[in-house]
């Protein structure tokens, strides 16, 4: 059976825009076994897509916190000789960062990746030895693609998935059996992507008053923390437990809304078909923006945050298109 590797180790939204090319690579070549090459954090949620064959847990993210650490040296030993002693027909790099090109390089196998200007950091492209030209006027979806088309040699197709039809919906279990909720998603790693925290509570007293109970993930303290203070004085609302990417996942998946910051879960959520109320401030959204089949409403952008109303209407819209406003 043939073998690719795919190296695409973060971050969330990164790894969600990936998901397309592994449909597209499992429907093209139904033949390949699959390995993906991920930062250890996301990789329930790889191990999620029926495309992936194999996965292969890597930890940049603490590692760079403790290079002094000799544990740190024999772990990334072990992912060199763990990679080093498979051969594989196909290594796609779709990051094109020295990071990434240095996981590939690791491995035995003809590698594959973005050429000098298509890079977002050139340097790696001279890890590989086949450089493929994808433009970077590309949304992030289209380059991934493309890339692992070039790669293996098969057409593209105008229609494409992110491939996780069959990730099946859970109810957080503080809910009522068949109650619908709305996720709420204002945390993010970036504080000047914030939404002010008025804006929120009036989102989240409207989201209960439209009949849905306001569902609060985390994953930091400072947003456990936060989540706490915006839920505070209301018994209809459920702050969740920390939880890993695969369980959240599909907590999503059941949700009748999601309204979120530009965070990596917005993006997880347009992949799952959640109708989507997505708000921008400082970032421009147009070549990393939430795209799926769902609804998607994307509000802000370049330096302008939407006030609480154009949310709110957005909220209107989203519930009237999925056929939830009754």
């Amino acid at each position: 059976m043939p073998r690719s590797l795919i190296v695409k180790t973060s971050s969330l939204g990164d790894v969600v825009h990936m998901m397309p090319a592994i449909a597209d690579m499992r429907a093209a070549r139904p033949d390949f076994n699959v390995t993906w090459v991920i930062e250890e954090g996301f990789a329930p949620l790889v191990r999620l897509h029926p495309g992936v064959d194999v996965c292969i847990p890597v930890a940049m993210r603490r590692w760079r916190r403790g290079l002094v650490n000799s544990t740190t040296w024999h772990e990334i030993g072990a992912i060199r000789s763990h990679l080093g002693g498979q051969a594989f027909d196909a290594i796609i790099d779709t990051q094109g960062l020295l990071k990434s090109a240095l996981f590939a390089r690791m491995a035995r196998g003809p590698r594959h990746g973005y050429d000098w200007r298509s890079a977002r950091e050139p340097l790696s492209s001279l890890f590989y030895q086949h450089r493929h030209i994808v433009t970077r006027s590309q949304h992030a979806i289209d380059r991934n693609r493309a890339l692992v088309a070039a790669a293996l040699g098969y057409p593209l197709s105008e229609a494409w998935s992110y491939g996780l039809s069959t990730v099946s919906a859970k109810q957080p279990a503080a809910l009522a059996r068949g109650e619908r909720y709305a996720i709420v998603l204002h945390g993010t790693a970036q504080p000047r992507k914030l939404w002010p925290d008025a804006h929120w509570r009036h989102i989240i007293s409207h989201v209960a008053d439209r009949g849905l109970i306001p569902v609060l993930p985390w994953g930091t303290d400072a947003e456990h923390e936060r989540s706490l203070l915006l839920t505070e004085g209301r018994s209809e609302t459920v702050v969740l437990p920390r939880m890993a990417l695969d369980a959240l996942a599909r907590v999503i998946a059941g949700a009748d809304l999601v309204v979120s910051v530009d965070t990596g879960l917005a993006h997880l959520a347009a992949a799952l078909e959640r109708p989507l109320v997505s708000i921008f401030g400082p970032t421009r959204p147009n070549l990393v923006r939430p795209r799926g089949s769902g609804y998607v409403s994307l509000l802000g952008g370049d330096g302008r945050f939407p006030d609480a109303k154009a949310v709110v209407d957005a909220i209107e819209d989203a519930m009237v298109q999925a056929g939830t406003s009754g």
